[in-house]
């Protein structure tokens, strides 16, 4: 564990400082999580006990430059050398009424540790290495990669209802074993309701979270034998082209594995639905767009060449799962290499070769025909070709 500190000069800075000011000062949360469950460290939360406006005179009074990013909640982020470090006074929970929590200052590590939600996420490192584990089951939760609330599940969920698709986004990430009579899986299924009362941002954040895993998939698929995908996504459960939520989710799974693809969370989205869940994900302009022409791809009859040649490889590749999915085309390597071929493609010919035969509406329809007969010839058309084949269609004399 001291190799996470040797690999931070930031870190054993600002815990130096807090440490030789008198306070207690410890690395906890996600950092010390992914060191431990073999994950890349993405940024560093410390804990103390100091209270935010001594953290801010302490950093600021050495030229540090402090943010106060959630001064609210008791935190501030200390810049070292431009990376930011989130520093957090202990906190206890006064009230929460299952989207957030009132709180004030707690003179206990113990009790910030109480308030959170997994017992791997209330794990504590001091500048030495040396880490405490104050619910006693965190340091062994993190090696069996098993995900646990702390205390009573349903008392966590009631304090903050998304911790039901942290709970699952956690369980993806990590690959951890579920077990559907345990208290805390009973506890998501039985408070998912809760869901809806979440801001659909923070219902979207972790969707997008969940479905970049690898295991992204399979874990939809707990979610939704455990009817808790319905409370946040009802559509998903219509057939679509004879497909079930469970077929098609299956089926991409297995496509995907069996391609090597890396997650992609447009790509698994258009699988839940043809409507795309702008509402209940939040999603951006450019999330919608994408989602829209997936499907359209995907429902179009349109073979691999030519979703290349239109979507090029990357969209392409995923219109041409999504395809194979609902039993419309195949998805291999053959295909894929297919895909590939078409995606580099550039129509030989554009309208203003056409306009001196075609002029109106009748130029955009030639236009259209001379694509589609290039594609259908493998893309060997030349322009030649294609003008001579549409020679005849002209009732004005050809040139």
């Amino acid at each position: 564990m001291q190799d996470i500190i040797a690999s931070s000069p930031g870190l054993a800075c600002i815990l130096t400082i807090l440490e030789n000011a008198g306070h207690r000062a410890h690395l906890v949360g996600g950092a010390l999580r992914n060191a431990l469950t073999g994950h890349a460290i993405k940024d560093y939360d410390i804990a103390t006990s100091a209270r935010p406006e001594t953290v801010r005179a302490l950093f600021a009074d050495r030229g540090f430059r402090v943010l106060p990013t959630g001064i609210a909640h008791g935190t501030l982020s200390v810049i070292h050398d431009g990376e930011p470090f989130e520093i957090t006074t202990w906190r206890r929970d006064v009230a929460t009424d299952g989207r957030r929590a009132t709180i004030a200052y707690a003179d206990q590590l113990e009790d910030d540790a109480m308030r959170r939600d997994f017992t791997f996420n209330a794990l504590y490192m001091d500048l030495r290495g040396t880490i405490l584990d104050p619910t006693q089951t965190g340091l062994q939760d993190a090696a069996q990669r098993r995900v646990r609330f702390i205390g009573c599940a349903q008392t966590r969920i009631r304090e903050d209802a998304l911790r039901i698709l942290r709970y699952f986004r956690f369980v993806s990430d990590l690959g951890a074993p579920v077990d559907p009579a345990s208290p805390d899986f009973i506890a998501c299924r039985e408070l998912s309701r809760s869901l809806c009362d979440l801001s659909r941002e923070r219902v979207g954040e972790e969707i997008r979270r969940i479905l970049g895993t690898q295991a992204g998939l399979q874990t939809a698929l707990v979610m939704h034998r455990a009817g808790i995908l319905d409370e946040i996504l009802p559509m998903a459960n219509q057939v679509i082209q004879g497909k079930t939520l469970e077929d098609r989710l299956t089926h991409l799974h297995n496509m995907e594995f069996g391609l090597g693809l890396i997650p992609s969370f447009s790509r698994r989205l258009a699988a839940f639905q043809i409507e795309p869940p702008k509402h209940e994900f939040a999603l951006s302009r450019a999330e919608v767009r994408q989602h829209d022409i997936l499907v359209r791809a995907m429902t179009s009859g349109m073979q691999a060449p030519e979703l290349g040649y239109r979507l090029g490889a990357g969209a392409g590749t995923d219109a041409l799962c999504l395809a194979a999915m609902l039993g419309r085309t195949g998805a291999d390597a053959v295909s894929c290499d297919d895909l590939k071929a078409g995606a580099g493609r550039k129509m030989p010919i554009r309208a203003a070769d056409l306009a001196h035969v075609f002029s109106g509406p009748a130029l955009g329809a030639a236009l259209a025909s001379a694509e589609a007969a290039w594609i259908a010839s493998d893309f060997t058309m030349t322009s030649d070709d294609i003008i001579f084949c549409l020679s005849g269609q002209s009732s004005e004399p050809t040139p």
